[in-house]
């Protein structure tokens, strides 16, 4: 004898309901990720992924690479436009 459900879904399969799901016919990658997640989290994580949404971790991670990369820039903008103790003398002298 058929559930229900299991009936529910094969009419919707023979209507074609399924034909067109996005990744149709192609594997699901993400399940290894998905099952070493802790059960509790499981969740969240799917919503995230859903969303295109980054944890919040690696959004400050993100963040702390971009901060790296202004102070860096900003050194060596100030080290390029620095006057040599040699300009300060020819200052001092003139």
């Amino acid at each position: 004898m058929e559930r229900p459900i299991d009936k529910m879904i094969r009419e919707a399969m023979e209507r074609g309901e399924f034909d067109n799901l996005p990744g149709k016919g192609k594997p699901l990658t993400h399940l290894d990720d998905y099952f070493s997640a802790p059960a509790e989290l499981r969740l969240g994580f799917n919503v995230l992924r859903n969303a295109n949404t980054p944890p919040y971790e690696v959004e400050m991670m993100n963040e702390i690479v971009a901060l790296k990369k202004r102070a860096s820039s900003h050194h060596n903008h100030r080290a390029q436009t620095r006057a040599s103790p040699h300009d300060y003398e020819q200052r001092i002298r003139a």
